[in-house]
């Protein structure tokens, strides 16, 4: 079965390689060239001292003439060698460079299909593991795999041929050695292979481990954490040691074993030869040759077992590349959509139930509820009733496991991924900023924006007067994911992105939590702002933002128990009364 895997998983690998034919024709090309000249060398040299020996012998003058003509053939082909080697490492490096160009592009575009529970369930070390170690050891091997197995079999074939038709027991020796070689080779690969493959899987761990303990690099040291993150890197560095104390001691005992059988094959030729000589059947030019031949047949052999390691290093990485690109989004838009108007913002759950996983019990039962275009609506209830899922189910981040969600009376199904995210946006308490400018992060709410229409987004944001008080204003440096700023100032920037977007549907999910009395003002000044025309959900426990909506909904356990305004609520209601009387 794994064969078969391997096979399939090899002849995708070509559709990359394709794509750079004519660069691999020619590093093929170079290769063979170099490698034929490299074989013609013992020959040429057999021939020139042939003549010579016989001249010595027969008492006739030394052909200097022949010598000098076969001497700068050999130089030619020398040059011809040292071209094909440079040509061959050149255009073969430059090929590997392109496949993992395109390599590392498609694995980056395929990831931006997937949706979000792809990477709830997944490490980011692990993802990029694959963009760096991985691709790295695929194209290592893409490149060199190709015309070493050229080299390999024009050498052996030719090789053979010349030490069978110099003297049979001597081409007999390499014969009988070579299954014993690959016989071996096959053997240690297997156990490579597994290795390698605990190997790519543990450097993925080890990222993770990394990447963690740096991005939380600020709690660590609040908590005066340190030993414990040390503690934690400790355990992973040593489980990555252990699988390439695994993987070296394989390949050890595969080179010493190999090693082995080239000692052992180098002294038969010697004694086969040296037979040969004491029962003249054979000259010590041809017996030299041979050995020469007999040299270079076994260092090949060796070099292809580099080549085998380097297949057993791009494997690996290679299967796993294929699985990320084989990964089929869960949710699928439809490419156009059945509607032709505008998204404005009117919303309806019918018979929703959801869950996460399979196993999982239900986050939504049941759930019934609309909001009209335009109107303001909070949502509230304890933490884990489904505030947040709902969200995240109008965005269409997760599908509904039955019923429906209607934007406009359009199953959301039937809208285009791209346009729903286009009209839906959320501003959250954990702002997530990119590293580089305050300018550059705003912008990304509408890359197309000028800088007047950023300006004006920080200004509605109420951060006009922070920008104007940095050395660098708009071109601020904010540091990995905004460290330079404070949790008021990193929320502004958020909500001016949210003005650049101007979307239909507004979700605030607990966006002005957790912020000092001043700072809360002002954003809840640029929020009302933002809000005005659009159909806005506010998730929060602050009675004064609840108050001002249009229509709240509790929800408790997956489904809406009471809606209404909040002097119907406190009216009706004993669970929103409950929950005015804790947070006032």
């Amino acid at each position: 079965m794994a064969e078969i895997k391997s096979f399939l998983v090899f002849k995708r690998s070509f559709s990359y390689i394709k794509k750079y034919k004519m660069l691999l024709i020619l590093d093929i090309f170079f290769s063979i060239a170099a490698t034929l000249c490299e074989i013609t060398f013992p020959k040429l040299l057999k021939y020139t001292a042939d003549l010579v020996v016989d001249a010595i012998k027969k008492g006739l003058s030394i052909p200097f003439n022949t010598i000098i003509s076969n001497a700068s053939i050999f130089f030619f082909l020398a040059i011809l060698e040292v071209i094909g080697i440079y040509y061959m490492n050149y255009i073969g490096h430059l090929t590997g460079a392109k496949i993992e160009t395109d390599m590392r592009q498609d694995l980056f575009k395929h990831l931006q299909t997937l949706n979000l529970d792809y990477f709830s369930n997944t490490k980011i070390g692990q993802l990029l593991s694959r963009f760096t170690h991985d691709l790295s050891k695929i194209t290592e091997f893409m490149h060199h795999f190709p015309e070493q197995i050229i080299i390999c079999f024009l050498k052996f074939t030719l090789c053979t041929i010349f030490m069978l038709t110099i003297n049979f027991y001597i081409g007999l020796v390499i014969i009988v050695f070579a299954p014993f070689m690959f016989i071996t080779c096959r053997y240690y690969n297997i156990k490579l292979r597994k290795a390698y493959q605990n190997n790519a899987i543990q450097l993925g761990e080890l990222n993770s481990q990394v990447e963690n303990s740096l991005l939380g690099v600020h709690i660590t040291k609040s908590f005066a954490n340190e030993k414990y993150e040390e503690e934690k890197f400790e355990v992973e560095n040593k489980k990555t040691y252990q699988t390439k104390l695994s993987m070296y001691l394989n390949l050890g005992r595969l080179n010493g074993s190999m090693r082995f059988f080239v000692l052992l094959a180098y002294f038969l030729v010697a004694t086969v030869g040296l037979f040969q000589l004491i029962n003249k059947n054979i000259k010590v030019t041809s017996y030299l040759t041979c050995f020469m031949y007999a040299d270079m047949l076994l260092k090949q052999i060796i070099a292809c077992l580099h080549v085998l390691e380097k297949y057993q290093e791009g494997h690996t990485p290679l299967i796993r590349f294929f699985e990320i690109i084989d990964t089929k989004p869960t949710i699928k838009g439809v490419l156009t959509s059945s509607s032709s108007k505008e998204i404005k913002g009117k919303i309806e759950f019918k018979n929703a139930y959801f869950k996460y996983e399979e196993k999982d019990n239900f986050v939504l039962s049941n759930l019934n509820f609309s909001i009209d275009e335009g109107e303001n609506v909070a949502l509230i209830g304890i933490s884990g009733a489904g505030k947040t899922t709902i969200c995240s189910l109008i965005q269409r981040f997760y599908d509904l496991t039955s019923g429906e969600i209607l934007i406009d009376d359009v199953n959301i199904k039937n809208i285009p991924l791209n346009e729903l995210h286009k009209a839906v946006g959320v501003v959250e308490q954990n702002v997530y900023l990119f590293p580089g400018t305050i300018y550059e992060n705003i912008l990304y709410g509408n890359i197309k924006a000028t800088e007047k229409e950023v300006i004006k987004a920080a200004k509605d944001a109420g951060l006009e007067e922070f920008i104007e008080s940095l050395p660098n204003k708009f071109q601020t440096n904010i540091g990995e994911r905004g460290i330079r700023l404070s949790g008021g100032q990193k929320q502004r920037i958020s909500i001016a992105r949210m003005f650049l977007k101007n979307p239909k549907i507004l979700i605030l999910d607990e966006a002005t939590s957790s912020l000092d009395f001043k700072t809360e003002k002002i954003i809840k000044n640029s929020l009302k702002n933002l809000s005005v025309g659009k159909t806005t959900i506010t998730i929060t426990h602050k009675i004064s933002t609840i108050k001002k909506a249009n229509k709240i909904f509790i929800l408790k356990d997956g489904a809406i128990t009471d809606s209404g305004t909040h002097e119907d609520l406190i009216k009706n209601s004993d669970v929103y009364k409950n929950f005015y009387e804790n947070n006032v």
